[in-house]
């Protein structure tokens, strides 16, 4: 799949100049949800787009499953033949009501993938869902290498623990400002 593939960035400005023109943008940190396009299952893409999605490999149940996974279709639509995944989600604790949002989501919808029980885990991978794209990590492309940015990164320097400031401070040179804008700190531009 397109989505999973790392590469180097300068090697892909054609690609996303061609992604873009095809109106199918994907968005480069690999996030699930990053961009409005994952929230559309096949059947709500426009034929210009399952036709460019087809292009890069993309059909109906790998478009439902790795982008979407299902999340695009109404309830009463996920035990149709062509789709079968309601057993899936009604593992993971969703309902109707749940998933019409009458009611809360289930707890499963609040773990991370280390978290899920190990039945949760198999329903989830059912779905296309594995423990990147469960948690929703971010990851970033450095060279073509993929590096996982660490969830704290993206926390404010005050609400960091004083021991965590303290080893910011201290060990990485960070100060409270050099924490709160991403990318001026001096590790984070060091060619590694």
């Amino acid at each position: 799949m397109v989505r999973f593939l790392w590469l180097n960035i300068r090697k892909l400005r054609d690609f996303n100049q061609i992604l873009i023109e095809r109106k199918l943008f994907f968005n480069p940190r690999n996030k699930h949800g990053a961009n409005p396009i994952e929230d559309s299952s096949w059947a709500d893409l426009t034929s210009e787009q399952t036709g460019n999605a087809s292009l890069l490999g993309y059909d109906m149940k790998s478009w439902d499953c790795w982008i979407n996974h299902y999340e695009g279709y109404r309830w009463i639509d996920m035990g149709q033949p062509f789709i079968q995944v309601l057993q899936w989600f009604t593992a993971l604790g969703w309902d109707i009501q749940s998933w019409t949002g009458k009611k809360e989501a289930p707890e499963s919808d609040s773990k991370t993938w280390y978290d899920l029980t190990s039945d949760e885990r198999f329903s989830a991978a059912q779905l296309c869902y594995f423990r990147m794209t469960w948690d929703e990590v971010e990851v970033f492309s450095n060279g073509g290498f993929p590096i996982m940015k660490p969830g704290f990164r993206f926390e404010h320097w005050w609400k960091l623990n004083d021991e965590a400031r303290e080893i910011a401070d201290k060990s990485l040179k960070y100060s409270e400002i050099t924490w709160n804008v991403l990318g001026l700190g001096a590790v984070e531009s060091r060619d590694w």
